[in-house]
């Protein structure tokens, strides 16, 4: 066991040898609700305090996601299963059981705040720490960051989701990199850099959350009331749910979280022995067509294996959750492939063009799939163009195009989580006790998912074009995207 902390922002990661049948449904006896007035139409304050809050926590999400796979092992032994095998599982139900606390959406930020000023307390602390209090450590602090922002997509009003989603789209394909930048600035400029720029991440997301948190309170002191009062007795607003469809989304995401977790960590660990003894078996001297056969069935197999892992979400997310949530969870499978190859795939230096492409793509797909939802699945179109990533060389101008598609498809899967106006105050809006799972599902995909393929990486660093099995796996997860489009449109049908 030796000391460690957590490495820096500015280095590059390297490896390291809910019911459908009570979702829309609404008496046909009962009169439709009156539109929201007065402080019930969620405005622009609200929409600034979220994209800030969201831009905050997803532009740590990439690290966030890095520090839960066992790519680092933060001085644990190598040979032994520890803690650190299954962090990505503790975070994803840990956040997924702190998201079903409704009584906490008002504190969404806070609690995200306090996981980021958390994290920067972890880098400040130096290396006093040993490895597995650090993990465990890291394992708090990551669960209070993604548990508040699950929150706040149930807490958001539909015209505030997709500020939400911009951020988390933009932060997750770009937003390490952009923070390695300002890292390296403050090393040069004060000699401190992680824990001064996560500490600021942290007061700025905190500040969004006493914000919302003001507004929420005037709301519900002023024109809310009111506004509640005009609605017809009996009234019910079209989308809304019940508190057992509720609650049994719920907990139906929760145990399938907890079903893909077995599946994810059980496999995961057979295949490596499997694995090592194949290599083993080679020692001595390997020909280059038996090296490049090993490699194959390692993609093969470990991408299958995050396939599987989200296939398990689908499901549940299909039968048990609202209206676009099996697309967000197979957008997350494509998004955690894209992740490992920008993390632990492909070596490239990211530039400001990157990081821009990465933004306009987070505003495209955010913009489209709140506007003109109906006209296509767009996060399929943002993960078929984000898709380019593994299939093209780094220095091949479509390899700056999957950036775009990146950012586009993971802002596009968010804000179409639940369906437009859910979430706005006195409006249940589409699913809006659904939102919170359903977004946590997502999540899930892309933690296990990422946690299952980032292995890949130990073998060797890829220039980029080399990766056809993960390029058919993000393909796969387009795929299985219009497929649950037209499931859905269906079903609506």
């Amino acid at each position: 066991m030796t000391d460690s902390a957590p490495p820096s922002a500015a280095t590059p990661a390297t490896p390291n040898p809910a019911a459908p049948d009570a979702v829309g449904e609404s008496p046909a006896s009962s009169a439709p609700a009156p539109a929201p007035v007065g402080a019930m139409v969620p405005g622009w304050p609200e929409v600034f305090a979220h994209l800030v809050g969201g831009v905050g926590i997803g532009a740590a999400t990439g690290v966030l996601v890095l520090w839960t796979a066992p790519g680092f092992l933060l001085g644990l032994p190598v040979d032994q299963f520890d803690i650190i095998n299954v962090a990505p599982e503790l975070v994803a139900l840990a956040a997924l059981g702190l998201a079903l606390a409704a009584r906490l959406r008002p504190y969404a930020w806070l609690i995200a705040a306090a996981g980021m000023l958390g994290l920067a307390g972890l880098y400040a602390q130096g290396d006093r720490l040993d490895g597995r209090s650090l993990v465990v450590g890291l394992i708090v602090v990551i669960a209070l960051q993604f548990g508040g922002l699950l929150l706040a997509f149930a807490q958001a009003s539909g015209r505030a989701r997709w500020a939400v989603a911009v951020g988390l789209g933009a932060g997750l394909a770009a937003g390490r990199d952009a923070l390695a930048w300002l890292v390296d600035a403050l090393m040069s400029a004060t000699g401190r850099g992680d824990d001064v720029v996560f500490a600021g991440l942290g007061l700025v997301v905190a500040a969004a959350g006493v914000v919302l948190l003001g507004l929420s309170r005037r709301s519900a002191s002023g024109a809310e009331p009111a506004a509640l009062a005009a609605v017809a007795p009996g009234a019910v607003s079209p989308g809304a749910v019940s508190p057992e469809a509720g609650r049994r989304g719920a907990v139906w995401a929760l145990a399938a979280v907890a079903v893909a977790s077995v599946v994810a960590v059980g496999g995961s660990e057979a295949w490596t022995r499997a694995y090592r003894g194949m290599i083993m078996n080679h020692l001595g001297g390997i020909s280059a067509e038996d090296a490049q056969a090993l490699q194959t069935w390692d993609h093969l197999v470990r991408v299958g294996l995050a396939v599987l892992v989200a296939a398990v979400l689908t499901a549940a997310a299909h039968r048990w959750g609202a209206p676009g949530t099996a697309r967000w969870v197979a957008t997350g499978l494509g998004a955690a492939l894209l992740l490992a190859v920008l993390q632990g795939l492909v070596f490239y230096e990211a530039t400001a063009v990157h990081v821009v492409f990465a933004a306009a793509g987070s505003l495209a797909g955010a913009f489209l799939a709140r506007r003109a939802a109906h006209l296509a699945p767009w996060e399929a179109v943002g993960l078929l163009v984000g898709a380019c990533l593994p299939a093209v060389a780094t220095t091949a101008p479509l390899w700056l195009v999957g950036w775009f598609g990146f950012g586009f498809a993971v802002a596009a899967g968010a804000t179409r989580l639940a369906g437009p106006g859910a979430g706005s105050p006195g409006l249940p809006g589409p699913a809006t006790d659904l939102i919170a799972p359903a977004a946590g599902l997502g999540l899930a995909a892309l933690l296990l998912g990422y946690q299952v393929v980032l292995p890949v990486a130990f073998a060797r660093v890829y220039e980029g074009g080399d990766l056809p099995v993960v390029t058919g796996g993000v393909i796969l997860a387009a795929v299985a995207v219009v497929a649950f489009f037209l499931l859905d449109r269906r079903r609506a049908a």
